[in-house]
């Protein structure tokens, strides 16, 4: 369609990595492994300290490589489409 629309541009990062990807990378797994925490406060030390601090890695972890693919994704869909219609993204002529 060729349509620019509100999720089509995503803004720049804030020095490469700060993003609304990033952000949600270090929130949502925080909020994670603070509920984790709590659900688990009663058993032992080890596992109550251990539990949601995997939690927070695994979903740090999981969001940041997910964002890299959608990135990544969304660059060879550019690219495919610029091929397809002649022009070269990176501005050669």
């Amino acid at each position: 369609m060729g349509l620019l629309g509100q999720f089509s541009v995503r803004p720049t990062a804030i020095l490469g990595i700060g993003n609304e990807a990033f952000a949600a990378a270090i929130v949502y797994p925080a909020v994670m492994a603070a509920w984790t925490y709590l659900a688990v406060f009663q058993a032992s030390p080890w596992t109550h300290m251990a539990l949601p601090g995997l939690v927070y890695a695994i979903g740090f972890t999981v969001t940041i490589l997910l964002d890299y693919s959608l990135k990544r994704r969304w660059r060879m869909l550019l690219l495919a489409k610029a091929a397809a219609e002649g022009d070269d993204p990176q501005g050669r002529p």
